[in-house]
C-alpha cells in the first residue's frame, strides 16, 4: 500500500497512525512517527506468516471508529 501525508507537517505526523489488517485476520496499528526516519535497507511495518497478504494500510487518528467487516456478514467496531 502506499500512503501519502502532508510532509513538514510535524503536528499531523505524531498525531497520525497506519493501521493494517492481512488476509488472516491480523490488525496492526503504527504511530506514522516511527515511519519517520527509515535505514537505507527499509523498515519491517507489519510480519506476515506464510500464505498471509497485506489486504489495506490507512492513515487514522486516534478518534476514529475503526469497522471491519467479511464478506460473510461478520463485523467488529473498536476505537482506534
Amino acid at each position: 500500500s502506499m500512503l501519502i501525508y502532508a510532509e513538514g507537517d510535524e503536528k499531523s505526523i505524531k498525531e497520525q497512525c497506519i493501521l493494517m489488517c492481512t488476509q488472516l485476520g491480523t490488525v496492526k496499528k503504527t504511530e506514522l512517527s516511527l515511519f519517520a526516519n527509515i535505514r537505507s535497507n527499509g523498515i519491517i511495518a507489519i510480519k506476515l506468516t506464510a500464505g498471509d497478504k497485506l489486504l489495506w494500510a490507512k492513515m487514522t487518528n486516534a478518534d476514529m471508529k475503526v469497522i471491519l467487516a467479511s464478506h460473510l456478514g461478520k463485523a467488529i467496531v473498536f476505537k482506534e
